[in-house]
């Protein structure tokens, strides 16, 4: 198929966000490839940036998840500077890119501006004294997360990936919706929809909270900061198909459960993706085993 890029260069338009550290932003098309050029203010050389780049085909009207193919002083910890620049493969992202209606959205956040002033970022550790282990919290915001899976043997409900013990160490152990439900310690819960909306609205929303609680690795291409502390990792799932099951997604995607019910098979989870920024949610069937952040009882 015959791929196309039509484009006039001052029917690109760029949109700045912040625009207090973003300037003099310019765009041009070089072969299959568009250049965007920028200057990125600090008051400090040692602040550092997440950059991104956006695209939309209707004038404006909606926009593309943060773009995936691109190189250059784009991303996670980019320092302040001038005439930086982005390289975007068309090609790399969609097939077509024709018409006058194409926008560009370049979007600066410094690390850590996108979470709310009340992020505290207190630290520390527990044992769970059912089975010994010691787990890692973080304080964000008002609330108390474990930063780390939860690894509590239920017999016949929850298992490691694959089977394997090894994954257990950084992915912890994968849970069934009804294990889920008195899964965590004491004094801990399993979060509600509500507790998790609590946690990315402190985290600036749906849009910016992935890479705050990613991990710095185990995510490519699209790793996190980890800057809340939530330290996500992409542990995977495993999947009922008729009686028999089947482990995936493991490297590339993070799933955890909600209190809330969808249905009498079906509850709520939210999930990470190394594709993508943004924090996603959705439903799954109640079989379908997943991970368990505990959030602290008030």
């Amino acid at each position: 198929m015959k791929r196309y890029i039509l484009l006039i260069i001052n029917l690109i338009f760029i949109t700045q966000m912040h625009a207090q550290v973003l300037r003099n932003v310019v765009a041009e098309q070089l072969n299959d490839n568009i250049i965007i050029n920028y200057d990125l203010a600090s008051t400090s050389y040692n602040d550092k940036y997440t950059v991104e780049l956006f695209v939309s085909l209707n004038g404006g009207h909606s926009w593309s998840d943060a773009l995936r193919s691109v190189s250059g002083e784009v991303g996670a910890m980019i320092s302040p500077g001038y005439n930086k620049e982005i390289v975007w493969n068309v090609f790399g992202d969609r097939l077509e890119l024709v018409g006058s209606d194409i926008q560009f959205k370049v979007r600066a956040y410094k690390s850590g501006a996108g979470l709310a002033n009340s992020f505290s970022g207190a630290k520390g550790d527990f044992i769970d004294f059912r089975d010994g282990n010691n787990y890692k919290w973080v304080k964000i915001g008002n609330q108390i997360w474990m930063a780390e899976n939860l690894r509590y043997q239920i017999g016949g409900l929850s298992s490691s990936y694959n089977n394997e013990q090894f994954y257990i160490r950084d992915y912890g152990l994968l849970y069934t919706y009804t294990a889920a439900l008195n899964a965590c310690p004491e004094g801990w819960h399993l979060p509600t929809n509500a507790e998790w909306e609590i946690l990315l609205k402190e985290l600036g929303g749906v849009m910016l909270a992935g890479p705050a609680m990613k991990t710095t690795s185990e995510w490519a291409p699209r790793a996190g900061t980890d800057i809340s502390g939530f330290s996500a990792k992409p542990g995977g799932m495993r999947i009922s198909l008729g009686g028999a099951f089947m482990y995936k997604n493991a490297g590339e995607m993070s799933f955890f459960w909600s209190l809330n019910e969808n249905s009498l098979n079906e509850a709520h989870v939210l999930y990470l993706r190394n594709d993508f920024d943004k924090v996603y949610t959705k439903t799954l069937l109640k079989d379908y085993q997943v991970s368990i952040r505990c959030i602290k009882d008030k």
